[in-house]
């Protein structure tokens, strides 16, 4: 498994803005996150990166937990946006 996102719980400010979100990426996949405006497709992609982290919940890249990690960290790790 390349990326492993489990139940992730976000939130700007008070406001929960992501409730739960899972998904995994297996290498040589292609994923797309399609949603209209205010589904939570750039707040899901901030929260794996690290700009705005998840309060609930957790992220695995090849391998190795990053939930929280600092973004400079997670780009060193090959994520990016």
């Amino acid at each position: 498994m390349l990326l492993e996102v489990d139940r992730i719980n976000t939130f700007y400010g008070l406001s929960q803005v992501l409730f739960n979100v899972s998904l995994e990426i297996d290498r040589g996949e292609v994923v797309v996150l399609l949603g209209r405006n205010g589904a939570g497709k750039t707040t899901t992609m901030v929260s794996i990166i690290g700009l705005n982290p998840p309060k609930g919940g957790r992220i695995v890249f090849k391998g190795k937990e990053i939930t929280g990690l600092a973004p400079y960290k997670a780009s060193r790790m090959g994520i990016g946006f």
